[in-house]
């Protein structure tokens, strides 16, 4: 019998497993990309992306500026690789988004801004690649092998990487708070809870008016997640 689940379909259906394995697996990495930008105490931030990956750039442009107060601002790749240019980024921080992390005007990017003087933080699904070598710190964003044409896990890992690196770069040793990935549940589905959130009080990322979650019939629940993600800054 011929399925007739598309790869999209399926890909969505991986997106509660593709969670765990980033915020598993990345967990440290992140951590510590958050504690590199706390030390840096940026006075602004921009970002690198194209395509899917500029809205999940977009996604974290909320997220920052809502809890950090500083502006973001996306960056043209085309800026370094096709006219050269350098810009004068000393004092802030770079995060540069790409799923294969081998797009040469990413990587000229990535480059120029770290020889500018930011502070660079690769998003990728391809840990070592071109980027991540480009970059201070690399988060590989685990999200296995994404066939469909439009993104899905990756997206939603892209944005779930930025926001818990966010949480803890805005985290104090004596605020309390803690990293995203304990507020997550691990069961019949994967759920941010809403009442964990609200413990992130400095980091103030919001739900839209419940908790969002990756049901266990996938295709919905995934839907739910990238619906609520375009919300999810709006403040508690």
């Amino acid at each position: 019998m011929i399925s007739n689940t598309t790869h999209m379909q399926r890909e969505i259906e991986e997106i509660p497993q593709a969670v765990a394995r980033l915020l598993d697996g990345s967990g440290a990495v992140l951590a510590e990309a958050g504690r590199g930008i706390r030390e840096r105490d940026p006075q602004f931030v921009v970002t690198v992306a194209r395509g899917s990956s500029d809205h999940a750039a977009t996604f974290m442009k909320y997220a920052v500026e809502l809890t950090a107060g500083l502006a973001v601002a996306s960056v043209g790749p085309s800026i370094a690789s096709i006219y050269g240019r350098k810009l004068r980024l000393g004092g802030s921080a770079c995060l540069a988004i790409s799923q294969s992390g081998k797009s040469p005007d990413i990587v000229a990017m990535a480059e120029t801004a770290r020889a500018g003087g930011a502070l660079t933080i690769a998003v990728t699904n391809t840990a070592d690649s071109p980027l991540a070598r480009a970059s201070d710190y690399a988060i590989d964003i685990l999200a296995g092998p994404e066939r469909s044409v439009a993104a899905t896990k990756t997206f939603v890992n892209s944005a779930v990487a930025g926001t818990d690196g966010a949480l803890h770069w805005r985290r104090s040793a004596s605020s309390g708070t803690r990293p995203l990935a304990r507020a997550f549940r691990q069961g019949d589905s994967l759920r941010l809870d809403e009442r964990a959130l609200r413990n992130h009080r400095e980091a103030e990322i919001a739900v839209h008016s419940r908790p969002w979650a990756v049901g266990s019939d996938g295709q919905r629940g995934g839907a739910e997640v990238q619906g609520n993600l375009r919300h999810a800054c709006r403040g508690l």
